[in-house]
């Protein structure tokens, strides 16, 4: 029993040591393994079992303790956002601790950024789980009081649906897409005014994102005024939406009729997108009537340059527009 008592002391004792020198250094303080699996078994007795992937990983669930524990929630870029299958625990990384002494210590993880709608709705799921869990450690918090499921899952709706990245322009726009980068910018820029909200009025994390991806300055300054300008510039680069170099371009084409050959005055969609609106590069062989050779084995999308839809570009049934935005008018006999 003493011996138990000595150690259970020696325990308490190097804990405490270990918070103090990470509130000093304003880092995360580490949360014992046996609270971390118990915030698990709480999330999963409550709404069921979860896959590894939609897990938050452990260092993550420091991050955001130590911000509900300092009450500065910061807008961590979705990189940050990392899963239970996505530590690294060969990162460490040096520091200095209270004493004055260099340590070493296992380091933050990251993640790519999402390159789509499925992999954004996977880092915002584990931002939800995230906060469901120390929602459940913590009830009592204010801050968290009305974060729930269907919160988050209005807020994808939201960000992926007809207002914001499924927004399609119409009429002279030719059918513009927003750019995913613009997506994932405005999708910050709503969780850091959500944050801004919870400091200045005191609003629970709930009620604050709402209003934030609700807030009209927030989305005319970036969202609205920025997709404005990439209509206004057609050639940025990066734009899913907007006609880049031909990826299929060869350095010696056909004499006489560029790729068709001789006589090809076809149409060869210049002015139109050269990637899908999920940012895959569109094959230019599949568009002309010889078709690519590659089959199933080419690396580009074999989708129409003008509708997207499983057609070469020849046979689509869609009007072309001419340079000015207006229907070109088909040529009479003389």
């Amino acid at each position: 029993m003493v011996v138990a008592w000595n150690t259970a002391a020696t325990r308490v004792k190097n804990q405490a040591e270990v918070e103090a020198t990470h509130e000093t250094l304003q880092l995360a303080k580490p949360i014992a393994q046996s609270d971390y699996i118990a915030m698990r078994n709480a999330y999963s007795s409550q709404f069921g079992e979860l896959e590894d992937k939609h897990i938050p990983a452990k260092e993550y669930i420091e991050k955001k303790l130590y911000e509900l524990e300092t009450g500065e929630f910061r807008a961590e870029p979705l990189t940050e956002v990392v899963s239970r299958d996505e530590v690294d625990p060969d990162v460490l990384v040096t520091t200095w601790n209270a004493k004055g002494q260099l340590s070493v210590k296992k380091g933050g993880s990251t993640t790519s950024m999402p390159t789509g709608p499925e992999q954004l709705r996977l880092r915002l799921t584990v931002l939800q789980n995230a906060l469901i869990m120390i929602k459940l450690k913590h009830p009592g918090r204010a801050e968290l009081k009305d974060v729930q499921m269907t919160l988050f899952e209005k807020y994808k709706e939201y960000l992926l649906g007809d207002y914001c990245y499924g927004l399609r322009a119409g009429g002279d726009a030719g059918g513009m897409i927003p750019p995913w980068t613009l997506v994932l910018s405005y999708e910050h820029a709503i969780r850091k005014h959500a944050y801004k909200l919870m400091a200045n009025h005191g609003l629970p994390f709930g009620e604050a994102l709402v209003k934030s991806y609700k807030e009209p300055s927030v989305k005319e300054r970036h969202f609205t005024t920025p997709l404005a300008l990439y209509g206004k510039r057609p050639n940025v680069p990066g734009s899913p939406a907007i006609a880049t170099e031909d990826p299929n371009k060869t350095k010696n084409p056909p004499k006489g009729g560029g790729r068709g050959g001789k006589g090809d005055k076809g149409d060869k969609g210049a002015g139109l997108p050269s990637r899908t609106p999920e940012g895959k590069p569109i094959c230019f062989k599949y568009q002309a009537k010889g078709g690519c050779k590659k089959g199933q084995k080419c690396k580009f999308a074999h989708v129409c340059r003008r509708c997207y839809a499983k057609h070469p570009l020849f046979q689509c049934k869609q009007p072309p527009k001419d340079t000015r935005g207006e229907l070109p008018q088909a040529n009479k006999a003389a």
